[in-house]
C-alpha cells in the first residue's frame, strides 16, 4: 500500500502535537477554572449583601447575564449546554463549530452562569474549550483532516484533565464517550495532552482536585452487601436524572413567554433561590465537603437533593453554556450520604465510612448517567487517591451499569446527541474533505469472520488498511477479519456518522 494512515515520522509530529495542544488548551480550560473561582467568591458576596440596595443590585446583575448570555449563543449556537454532544458531533461530521466563537461565548456565558449560581458545572464546557483550542491549533499548522479530529479529542481531553485534575480520566474519556473505539495513536496524543494539561493545574495555577475529603478507613467485606443496594438506588436516581434533564429542555421550551425572556426567568430563578437555600446554586463541589465534615439534619438533606436534582434540570434546559458532570457527581455524592444516615440509624455501620459511601455513590450515578464505567471508577479514584477502593468502586460501577441497562435508559450524552441532530445541525456547514476513520474489530462481533465483500460500507468509504498482529495487510474481497483487527475506513468528513452507525449492525457488543 503506498499510504499508511500515520507513518512513524508522522507519528513523531502528532506527540509533539499533542504537547502542544495540551498545553493550549489546558491552559486555556485552567485559566476558565480559575476564573469560575472568583465568579463564586463573587457570588457568595452578592447574595451577603442583604439591603434593598444590594438586592436591586442583584437583580439588574442577573437581568444583564441573562442578556449576554443570549447574545454569545446567536453568536456561538453550539456554545449552549454542556459541549460534550457538541464536540461528538464534530468528530462525527455532523456539527463543525467555529472554534474561537465557541471558546469565547464558553468563558464569558459559563462565567455569569456561575456568578449568578445556575447549578450547572464546569467540566462539560472545559472539554468543548479544550476541543476548540485543538481545532485551532490544527487549523494553524494546517494538520489533515484526520489528524485535526485526533488534536480535538487530545484538546478535549486535556480540558477534562485540567478541570478535575485527572489525566487518566481525560484519556479515557476520549475512548468512552468521543470516539467509543480507540486506536495508538489516538491514546498516544491524548495521554500526551492529558499529562501536559494536569501538570499545568497543578504546578503552574497551583489546583486541588475538585473534590478533597479523604478516606482513612477501607471498607470491609462484610459490608459489601451495602455496596449493591447503594449501588442500584443510585443507578435509578441517575435514570430519573437522565429523564430529568430532557423533561427540563421540554419545559424551557414550552414556557408561556417570549424567548428573549426566559433566559432572564431562569437566571431571576437562581436569584429568587439562593436567598432561601443558596446550598443549591452552583456546581455543588463545596456541598460535598460541607456535609462531609459538618453533618446535617436528614430532612435538609433529602430537601438539598431535592432542590439541586430540580434546579440542575431546569438550569441545564435552559441551554445555557455549563455542563452535569460536575452536579452528577453532587447529586450521587448527597445519595450516599442520605444512605449512610439511614443505615447508621439501623446500626448497620460505623459513622466513619461515611466518605466511602460517598465516592461509592459518586461512581454509581455516573456510570448510570453516562455508562461509561471505567471511566467513572478511574476519576473517582483519580480525585480521591485511594487505590484501595478499587474492588468497591468496580462493584458500585457494575451494579449502577445492570441496573441502568435493564430499566433501558440511553445514555445521557447520546439522548442530548441526537436531540440536537433532530434540531439539524448548527455552526459551520460540514465538508466533504476526506478523513480516516480507524477502529478495532471486537471479538466475538458480527463483524468477525465475515469477508470483506460482505461488509456492504455505504457509499464514500473505502476499506484502506488491516493491522494483524504487528503485519500491515492490503484489503481484498475475499479476505476475512479477525478479532482484534485494526482497520482503516477511508471516508468523508461528512459521511463519518453514517459510516459508524452502518458498524452498529456487525457489532454484538455496545462499541459505537
Amino acid at each position: 500500500m503506498d499510504r499508511k494512515p500515520f507513518q512513524h515520522r508522522d507519528k513523531a509530529f502528532l506527540l509533539l502535537d499533542g504537547l502542544l495542544v495540551g498545553a493550549l488548551s489546558g491552559g486555556v480550560a485552567v485559566f476558565y477554572r480559575y476564573i469560575l473561582g472568583i465568579m463564586e467568591d463573587w457570588r457568595h458576596l452578592l447574595f451577603e449583601w442583604t439591603s434593598m440596595r444590594g438586592l436591586v443590585f442583584l437583580i439588574a446583575a442577573a437581568v444583564l447575564s441573562a442578556i449576554i448570555v443570549i447574545r454569545l449563543l446567536k453568536w456561538a449556537p453550539l456554545s449552549g449546554g454542556s459541549g460534550i454532544p457538541q464536540v461528538q458531533g464534530e468528530i462525527l461530521g455532523i456539527f463543525r463549530m467555529s472554534a474561537f466563537p465557541v471558546a469565547v461565548s464558553k468563558i464569558i456565558g459559563g462565567s455569569l452562569a456561575t456568578l449568578i449560581g445556575l447549578a450547572l458545572g464546569r467540566e462539560g464546557p472545559s472539554i468543548q474549550i479544550g476541543a476548540a483550542m485543538g481545532k485551532i491549533f490544527s487549523k494553524g499548522v494546517q494538520r489533515d483532516k484526520t489528524k485535526e479530529k485526533l488534536l480535538i479529542t487530545a484538546g478535549a481531553a486535556a480540558g477534562l484533565s485540567a478541570a478535575f485534575s485527572a489525566p487518566l480520566a481525560g484519556v479515557l474519556f476520549s475512548v468512552e464517550e468521543i470516539h467509543k473505539n480507540t486506536s495508538k495513536a489516538m491514546i498516544a496524543v491524548t495521554l500526551t495532552a492529558s499529562i501536559v494539561a494536569d501538570y499545568i493545574a497543578a504546578y503552574v495555577f497551583k489546583l486541588t482536585p475538585v473534590f478533597s475529603f479523604t478516606i482513612t478507613e477501607l471498607l470491609p467485606l462484610k459490608y459489601y452487601g451495602h455496596i449493591i443496594a447503594l449501588g442500584a438506588i443510585t443507578a435509578v436516581v441517575g435514570v430519573l436524572f437522565c429523564k430529568g434533564i430532557v423533561l427540563g429542555q421540554r419545559f424551557y421550551q414550552r414556557l408561556p413567554i417570549p424567548v428573549h425572556f426566559r433566559m432572564i426567568f431562569v437566571f431571576l430563578t437562581a436569584v429568587l433561590i439562593g436567598h432561601f437555600l443558596p446550598d443549591i446554586l452552583g456546581g455543588g463541589h463545596h456541598v460535598i465537603e460541607n456535609l462531609e465534615s459538618n453533618p446535617e439534619a436528614v430532612q435538609y438533606i433529602a430537601l438539598l437533593l431535592a432542590g439541586r436534582f430540580l434546579f440542575t434540570c431546569f438550569s441545564f434546559g435552559s441551554g445555557v453554556q455549563g455542563g452535569i458532570f460536575l452536579p452528577i457527581l453532587v447529586i450521587g455524592g448527597i445519595v450516599g450520604i442520605l444512605y449512610h444516615r439511614f443505615i447508621l440509624s439501623l446500626g448497620l455501620i460505623p459513622d466513619y465510612y461515611l466518605a466511602n459511601m460517598i465516592v461509592l455513590s459518586m461512581t454509581a450515578i455516573l456510570t448510570a448517567v453516562v455508562r461509561a464505567p471505567i471511566l467513572s471508577i478511574i476519576l473517582v479514584l483519580e480525585m480521591n487517591g485511594n487505590l484501595n477502593q478499587m474492588l468497591g468502586l468496580c462493584m458500585a460501577s457494575s451494579v449502577a451499569y445492570f441496573v441502568s441497562e435493564f430499566l433501558k435508559e440511553k445514555p445521557i450524552y447520546e439522548t442530548l446527541l441526537q436531540r440536537m441532530i433532530e434540531k439539524g445541525p448548527e455552526g459551520e456547514e460540514a465538508t466533504y474533505e476526506s478523513t480516516i476513520f480507524e477502529t478495532i474489530v471486537p471479538h466475538g462481533s458480527k463483524l468477525e469472520n465475515k469477508r470483506i465483500k460482505d461488509i456492504g460500507l455505504p457509499e464514500n468509504c473505502l476499506l484502506i488498511e488491516i493491522k494483524r498482529g504487528g503485519e500491515l495487510y492490503i484489503p481484498k474481497g475475499k479476505m476475512v477479519l479477525q478479532g482484534g483487527d485494526e482497520i482503516a475506513i477511508l471516508t468523508t468528513d461528512y459521511d463519518v456518522y453514517t459510516l459508524r452507525e452502518s458498524l452498529r449492525e456487525y457489532l454484538a457488543v455496545d462499541q459505537y
